[in-house]
């Protein structure tokens, strides 16, 4: 897909521009490290793929995690706000 290769072009290379990874954490830009660190932590106790026995939630599981941890380290990153 042009324009989501994550090769300095804005986005990520799951496909998430970065100024989304507040979004994927549910959270607004003006959140404070703890809010983010909170809601990182809930977010991966619900999508951990270890928690999910049924194939279907343990394959959208897999398939989510990883996005919210890429989020979370973005942010982080970034210095926790932009």
């Amino acid at each position: 897909m042009s324009g989501q290769s994550g090769h300095g072009d804005g986005w990520g290379d799951d496909g998430v521009p970065p100024e989304d990874y507040y979004a994927v954490l549910n959270v607004g830009r003006e959140a404070s490290p703890e809010e983010l660190k909170a809601s990182f932590r809930r977010l991966c106790v619900l999508y951990h793929p270890d928690k999910h026995q049924r194939p279907e939630l343990k394959e959208a599981a897999l398939a989510i995690f990883p996005r919210v941890q890429k989020a979370y380290a973005g942010v982080c990153a970034r210095g926790g706000r932009r």
